[in-house]
């Protein structure tokens, strides 16, 4: 309540000397004139009664010391007369002598004491002296005297008000109003009162009331208007806690946080929660407004990060592809904790992947962030067929993660041991290692080096396989089942070694490369992990050590690590060395990848701690395998080509479209061609004439070595001839269309290469046969167009391959020239029947309907061949099992015609099958 004038606080009750005059006293004023004359001529009449009469008289004319004198007279003669004593107070009160007034007041009371308005004009006196408490007893004392004078309850109102007490002055001001309703200071001061104590509501009711009988209150209008902003924010308050309440239970709400902010539209915390559900919903660039607004609104910035994760923000914008607003999210996050490397990370690779220097897809980005340490469980056995082996020296944090991703990479399908060799650390890595259940632990009573750490681990292993791995890594999913494949599939595998990430995607290692001198390079090093000179299967000089498999048989026959490299340093380039030494290959798998914090566990400074024996190493390897590296180019010459030292022959292979051969069967053919180029030690290089990358079947060549060939790493395909065709051996062309496309880029680009040309099938034929059962002349004359083309290629090819004798046949007897014609059998793996002949029932049709012939086939067999044999064998059903059918062809379903569409195992087919057709008209 603001400060206050005492008019304002008060009622104007200083003019109640006229309401407390009795009706005689009122009449003798009237009259005042005639009492002064007759007071001159009647000196003997009462004489006190005749001077408080003349005082009446002389008050009412304004004559105030005279009235005084009147009034004194007549006390002087009767000093009894309380009402004298009364109406000398008023008089001493309109001249402001306050204590003189109040000793009058006192003196008419003791006099009278039942008056009640001598108690009231006495309260107004001591109120105006600020003797707040007197007055409340004078003001009491008259009510007790008067219960209906409303004067009396307004003043003791106004006196509590001074005194703050509230509650009293409410019930006051209440009675005050009951006695007189159409008095507007009664409203007035209560809605003060209840201003004070916050009754909001019940204030507005009072000050409305004040305004309606009276609007020149001071400031009526002011606080009205005060009051009911209080209510609005009260109301407020109610209304917000309510829609906490209501987002509590609909926490997906969007339309409930925009009304709560609407009534408070500072409160920072309800910014940052809308925030974090528009991320949720993908409405990502609100999300970034209303945070803005959130720290507009609370400029405590810090204390807003302890209640959000940023990061967490971060990470679920990565994970919608949304880059922008998740390098926002980071570079806020990283503001807040400028030292904390998970966000710093993070920022990174979301600048990477943005930059398209990501190699992860965004599924991982989850599975690649680093976490505090919690009890984990990993779903370790007794009887692994792995053993992987983690020497750690502090770091606990990135050994906690690295141990995380083996729980969430390995299941019970793999049999595996992790045995943990803490050299010796300082840190809280033993108190971490004792929540993490399903691990050994190790614990070096001294710190014996990363070779000493590695090799007692492995003499503790019972796996068939061992594997060392850093524990400042985070290994990928299907890196151990790839690895371990890569051994079953390669029998003289010996060693085998993963694709190494940075954390930002970056290739840190695709192999080394060791040169004459003893240096090494990690190869692709900072460059695009996805280039194909880096995603396939290939021997190699060595594998970083931190992340290695190697049969454990073979381990123990080469002694493990080299003790010569203690405590650590050129101890894994050693090591692959050896294998190639024991008759083994040393091979690098793309597939297996590993991310690797490189620097964590040894820094990277060669001058300093452990990382200083890199250099001493170096030139201890050096005396050891002087002879081999004799063998090796120097430092950095071709390293194309001494990345893959191995290959004598190398082979390029070009066709229509990557190879699906779980779906056609010139892909099966062409699989398996691989093999035996393979087999004839040719390093493999396969290009569809499209250059797509489909994952699936890509994958499946580079898993057997094969480099593949694709966007937007390889422009085209004579680019590739361009640079490197003077490198090939062979060049593989198949099909009719894309032999004529290439074949003189090859002869340009790789002069010295024999070019074998794969029909595949003679086009010619097949249109020929075509026409003829169409009796169509345009395909006649198309037909013999495309005769002259294919004979035209095998001119120019060193050797064609046709898949007949009767088409060898007959191409020589069209050019005897031709002398470079090979019949080549399609090379199949054929299974035994897995039930007898009588045991398998109905018929079987496989083939790809993007070949036309087939579509031809199935149309002709189903409508024209098949009633037939039902006519003769009612109980059969043909199964037509191939991708890609058209309309023409799904619309002969029925109960006896299953068309199944592509089946990725047709064993099972074939085992029940009685029949199978091929009712080719032409092709």
């Amino acid at each position: 309540m603001s400060n206050r004038s005492q008019a304002q606080l008060v009622s104007p009750l200083s003019q109640s000397d006229q309401v407390s005059e009795s009706l005689q006293e009122k009449q003798l004023v009237d009259k005042g004139s005639i009492v002064l004359s007759q007071h001159s001529r009647q000196p003997k009449l009462n004489p006190a009664l005749s001077h408080y009469n003349l005082g009446l008289a002389l008050a009412k004319k304004g004559k105030l010391e005279e009235a005084i004198n009147a009034y004194q007279q007549a006390i002087k003669i009767d000093s009894k007369l309380a009402k004298a004593y009364h109406n000398l107070g008023e008089i001493l009160s309109q001249k402001e002598q306050w204590q003189e007034a109040i000793e009058a007041y006192q003196k008419a009371i003791d006099i009278d004491p039942k008056v009640s308005w001598s108690h009231n004009s006495l309260g107004n006196a001591l109120f105006k002296l600020e003797k707040f408490q007197a007055a409340v007893k004078a003001y009491q004392d008259a009510i007790e005297l008067n219960p209906k004078c409303s004067w009396s309850y307004n003043s003791l109102g106004d006196t509590l008000l001074r005194l703050n007490q509230w509650k009293e002055a409410v019930e006051v001001y209440q009675k005050a109003i009951e006695l007189n309703p159409d008095f507007p200071w009664s409203y007035y001061n209560l809605g003060e009162v209840l201003a004070q104590l916050g009754k909001w509501d019940e204030a507005v009711i009072a000050y409305r009331k004040a305004l309606k009988l009276e609007s020149d209150l001071p400031k009526i209008y002011e606080k009205l208007g005060d009051a009911l902003q209080q209510q609005m924010r009260l109301y407020a308050e109610e209304a917000i806690n309510l829609y906490h309440q209501a987002i509590q239970q609909n926490h997906d709400d969007v339309e409930l946080y925009h009304k709560a902010l609407e009534i408070q539209p500072n409160n920072a915390e309800l910014y940052l929660q809308l925030c974090q559900l528009l991320v949720i919903k993908n409405e990502l660039d609100e999300a970034i407004i209303f945070y803005n607004m959130g720290l507009q609104a609370d400029s405590a910035k810090s204390e807003i990060s302890e209640k959000f994760d940023l990061m967490e923000l971060g990470n679920a914008c990565v994970k919608k592809g949304k880059l922008k607003e998740a390098i926002f999210f980071y570079q806020e996050s990283l503001n807040n904790h400028p030292d904390n490397d998970f966000i710093s990370w993070q920022l990174q690779n979301a600048i990477a992947i943005q930059n398209r220097e990501f190699t992860y897809s965004l599924e991982m980005v989850e599975y690649l962030r680093l976490v505090e340490p919690q009890p984990l469980t990993l779903n370790t056995s007794e009887r692994p067929v792995i053993s992987i082996i983690i020497p750690v020296y502090n770091q606990i944090v990135h050994t906690y993660n690295c141990l995380r991703s083996l729980a969430e990479t390995l299941d019970g399908s793999l049999p595996f041991e992790v045995i943990v060799m803490d050299d010796h650390s300082k840190d809280n890595t033993q108190e971490v290692l004792r929540k993490v259940s399903g691990i050994k632990s190790v614990f070096n009573e001294q710190n014996l080096g990363f070779i000493g750490s590695c090799n007692r681990g492995a003499s503790l292993a019972k796996g068939e396989y061992l594997f060392f791995l850093n524990n400042d890594t985070v290994v990928m999913p299907n890196c151990f089942q790839e690895l371990l494949n890569t051994f079953k599939q390669i029998p003289n595998a010996g060693l085998v070694g993963a694709k190494f990430l940075y954390p930002n995607g970056k290739l840190q290692e695709a192999g080394g490369i060791i040169w004459q001198d003893g240096s090494a390079w990690n190869y692709g090093r900072l460059d695009h992990p996805n280039k194909p000179e880096y995603c396939y299967l290939r021997e190699v000089d060595y594998c970083s050590g931190a992340g290695i498999m190697i049969p454990t048989k073979l381990w123990r026959e080469i002694g493990g690590f080299d003790v010569r490299y203690k405590p650590a340093y050129y101890e894994d380039t050693d090591l692959a060395f050896e294998v190639r030494k024991a008759g083994y290959k040393v091979l690098y798998q793309p597939l297996a990848k590993i991310v690797h914090f490189e620097g964590i566990s040894s820094g990277k400074d060669v001058t300093k701690g452990v990382k200083k024996y890199q250099v001493v190493n170096h030139q201890k390897f050096i005396e050891k395998w002087q002879d081999v590296l004799k063998l090796h180019r120097p430092n950095a010459v071709e390293p194309h080509l001494e990345r893959e030292r191995p290959v004598q022959k190398r082979l390029l292979m070009i066709d229509a479209c990557m190879l699906t051969p779980d779906q056609d069967s010139g892909s099966v053919t062409a699989f398996n061609l691989i093999k035996i180029f393979q087999s004839l030690n040719y390093k493999v290089t396969f290009a569809p004439d499209n250059l797509l990358y489909v994952e699936k079947y890509t994958e499946d060549l580079q898993r057997l070595g094969v480099e593949c060939l694709y966007c937007s790493y390889v422009t085209s395909i004579q680019s590739h001839l361009e640079a490197y065709g003077s490198e090939y051996d062979v060049v593989y062309l198949a099909r009719l269309e894309f032999t004529e496309k290439h074949i003189d880029n090859v002869r340009k680009f790789a002069p010295q290469a024999k070019i074998i040309y794969d029909t595949v099938d003679l086009h010619y034929l097949r249109e020929e046969r075509e026409a003829k059962l169409k009796n169509s002349f345009e395909l006649s004359e198309k037909a013999m167009k495309t005769k002259e083309r294919e004979l035209a290629l095998m001119a120019k090819a060193d050797c064609t391959l046709v898949v007949s004798m009767m088409e060898k046949q007959m191409l020589e007897r069209e050019n005897p020239d031709l002398q470079n014609i090979e019949f080549f059998n399609m090379p199949r793996d054929i299974y035994g029947a897995a039930k007898g002949f009588e045991d398998r029932k109905n018929i079987l049709f496989i083939g790809g309907f993007q070949h036309p012939p087939n579509v031809d086939a199935v149309l002709y067999f189903v409508q024209d061949v098949f009633p037939l044999i039902k006519q003769q064998v009612n109980d059969i059903k043909i199964f037509v099992i191939g991708s890609k059918a058209p309309e023409e062809i799904l619309n002969l379903s029925s109960e006896d015609v299953i068309i199944t569409g592509h089946v990725p195992d047709i064993s099972e087919y074939f085992n029940n099958c009685k029949l199978s057709v091929a009712p080719l008209r032409y092709g």
